[in-house]
């Protein structure tokens, strides 16, 4: 860590992401003998049988040397991709941290192997990233994200720990071929000589120059699309691809695969309305003639028992409100369900009974809001109440009991 280096850490309170291992061991060691103001923050999977040797060592180091740390196990379970399920809730835990102590950013170990690894891995899967590699300095899920060991082979930040007498303990899965950066590891890099690696870094750097170009002049026409296809014909055809996973990166915070990322394309050209699913539950659509990522559909159902507010991520209930949001509804009718609506769901209306996917339609309502879209439902399964559609003609009133906001 040179003194510029150290001068810069030194203005500000930073979190340290540590595993226990060697990388990020080294990391914390360099900044305690530095004097950094820093915050340890550990997260425990659970995964391996030594997960919590692991959470030891960092305690242990910790409570010797009077650092503040916190330990978190995660609260829900991995559906799918382990590794990208373990990155998501480890940054969201990183920011809360940074939230609770008010630093500056996360100090990550990411070492000279692991930005290898990356580019290898991105040139595999063809992704078009913004750019090749690690950065040193980015931001993730909103937080300011800053690696200083970019610089560092894993062996030498194994020996600053063996000369330093510093424990740790490398994650085991680490040395198996489960993973594919496992298997790059394995297979390339540490097959690699010192050079070999270092012209492999002079390579990556002339690539993302000509990256950095090609996005700049890229984003130039981004900034002007409206995410609409009549505007995509507008712009040189050369952008289309960078524009469309520029879209996604910013809701996902990582990127697709370029056959991904061609797939979607292809589709968007077509004259059809779809929804695609993405990863860490999200989906792209296309409605209308416009592109638009956004969370997942999800079901949900609730229950009310009586006149009551109700605040939910998909509507509000409330006993006050604009009387178009309003409904009434009589004592013996309860206890309501407000549901996600169903394709074949119908509500009688003034000038006849209404099929709701019919009024989706003719309002040009994008099929992944179809998918959220409430309806209250009475106990004889009866829908008497939707947004923007309104209440059917049994439950109108000019003193309406309950409100829906969606």
């Amino acid at each position: 860590m040179n003194n510029r280096m150290k001068q810069s850490l030194k203005k500000h309170k930073w979190v340290i992401g540590v595993s226990g291992g060697s990388d990020s061991m080294a990391l914390l060691h360099m900044c305690h003998m530095e004097q950094i103001d820093i915050v340890v923050a550990h997260m425990n999977y659970r995964k391996r049988q030594t997960a919590d040797r692991d959470m030891q060592v960092v305690i242990q180091y910790c409570e010797r040397y009077h650092i503040p740390y916190q330990i978190r196990f995660p609260e829900t379970t991995c559906q799918s991709n382990f590794q990208a399920y373990a990155r998501d809730v480890r940054y969201a835990f990183y920011k809360d941290v940074v939230k609770q102590y008010q630093a500056y950013g996360v100090l990550v170990a990411h070492q000279l192997e692991d930005h290898l690894e990356t580019y290898l891995m991105q040139k595999k899967r063809q992704m078009q990233p913004t750019y090749f590699g690690i950065q040193e300095e980015t931001y993730i899920k909103g937080c300011f994200i800053k690696r200083i060991l970019l610089g560092y082979r894993k062996e030498e930040l194994q020996s600053y720990c063996r000369e330093s007498h510093v424990l740790y303990y490398d994650d085991e899965s680490n040395f198996s071929d489960i993973y594919e950066r496992n298997r790059i590891r394995h297979e390339i890099i540490e097959k690699m000589t010192i050079c070999e690696k270092e012209e492999m870094c002079k390579k990556i750097e002339m690539e993302n120059k000509e990256l950095c170009k090609q996005r700049n002049e890229m984003m130039k026409y981004y900034q002007l699309w409206d995410a609409s296809k009549k505007k995509l014909f507008d712009i040189p055809e050369k952008y289309h691809i960078g524009m469309i996973d520029e879209m996604i990166y910013r809701q996902l915070q990582h990127h697709v695969t370029r056959k991904e990322v061609l797939e979607i394309y292809r589709q968007f050209l077509g004259n059809k309305n779809w929804i695609r699913k993405l990863s860490h539950g999200y989906a792209i659509s296309s409605a209308y003639g416009k592109l638009i990522v956004h969370e997942e559909a999800q079901a949900y159902t609730y229950i009310l028992d009586t006149v009551c507010a109700l605040k939910t991520p998909y509507f509000e209930i409330a006993v006050e409100g604009n009387k178009k949001e309003g409904f009434s509804v009589m004592e013996e009718e309860f206890p309501l369900t407000i549901r996600n609506v169903r394709h074949d769901d119908k509500i009688r209306l003034t000038f006849g009974t209404k099929a709701i996917h019919r009024w989706f339609i003719d309002k040009k309502i994008p099929a992944y809001q179809r998918a959220m879209w409430p309806v209250v439902v009475n106990r004889y399964e009866e829908i008497i109440f939707s947004p923007q559609i309104g209440c059917d003609i049994a439950h109108f009133s000019n003193n309406p009991l309950l409100f829906m906001i969606k």
